[in-house]
């Protein structure tokens, strides 16, 4: 992409040389990045070909390009004059109310060589392309949660005649009934508090990765999450462990003994 400026934009620094400010034409300061990888240094002699001429530029400086700042940016920046012979691209911006919206009909019938960017458009495809990838870590949030629940019950399931025996052998001893309950709804909610701040835990992680490293831009973690997800997690954790070890507690300590 190229263009040319008398003054160094916005959001762009310079690292080597100088700006060419109002100097001579055939003047151009390159990107860092790209200077690097096509190993272009200050002084050297660059030749470009627009159309079927070409025009030989000197490299005066070398730029570090902010290209988040949501402006327009170029890798190749000449000084006024040098491209005056050649055809133009001109970019504006503006605003025009959600009303007014037709109005953008008339203008490209008006001005057919323009071309019209809606960037509220571009923005709610955005959103919605976010709201999905959400929905879809959402889910193996849920997922997380359900495997909790299966892992629970099977757990359950393989040590339920060592709880029945050990029940027996403690009712035996002097233990009440709500006393065995109370020991079972303290374990079942440890185990409920662990499971769902690690299904949070993973969710922040999995979103933090898609937000920095695929889209670029800031996570921020939901505290709504962290503060409902364990307590509801919790609270069926709870009562799902409760109630599959229901026949141990409320079993009478000499049937129990008995069977075995």
């Amino acid at each position: 992409s190229l263009t040319w400026s008398e003054q160094l934009p916005d959001g762009n620094l310079i690292t080597a040389g100088n700006w060419h400010n109002n100097s001579h034409p055939y003047k151009v300061s390159i990107e860092q990045k790209l200077a690097t990888s096509l190993n272009i240094q200050l002084r050297d002699e660059l030749t470009f070909t627009i159309g079927h001429e070409n025009i030989n530029a000197t490299v005066t400086s070398i730029r570090q390009v902010n290209w988040d700042s949501m402006k327009p940016n170029f890798y190749f920046i000449f000084s006024p004059g040098s491209l005056t012979p050649f055809p133009k691209t001109f970019i504006t911006s503006f605003y025009l109310a959600p009303e007014n919206k037709n109005t953008l009909n008339t203008l490209a019938k008006k001005y057919p060589a323009i071309t019209i960017l809606e960037v509220d458009f571009i923005l709610n495809q955005l959103s919605l392309i976010l709201k999905q990838l959400t929905q879809a870590i959402n889910y193996l949030l849920v997922f997380a949660l359900i495997a909790g629940l299966i892992v629970l019950a099977a757990t359950i399931n393989a040590t339920l005649d060592e709880r029945r025996h050990q029940s027996a052998l403690l009712r035996t001893l002097g233990a009440s009934r709500s006393l065995l309950r109370n020991n079972h709804l303290f374990e079942f909610a440890g185990l409920g508090v662990f499971a769902s701040l690690f299904a949070v835990l993973l969710h922040d992680l999995a979103s933090f990765a898609l937000y920095h490293f695929i889209l670029k831009i800031t996570y921020i973690p939901s505290l709504t999450l962290w503060v409902f997800v364990p307590l509801i997690g919790t609270a069926i954790i709870t009562l799902t462990g409760l109630w599959s070890i229901r026949k141990v507690v409320n079993k009478s300590p000499l049937s129990i003994l008995r069977e075995h």
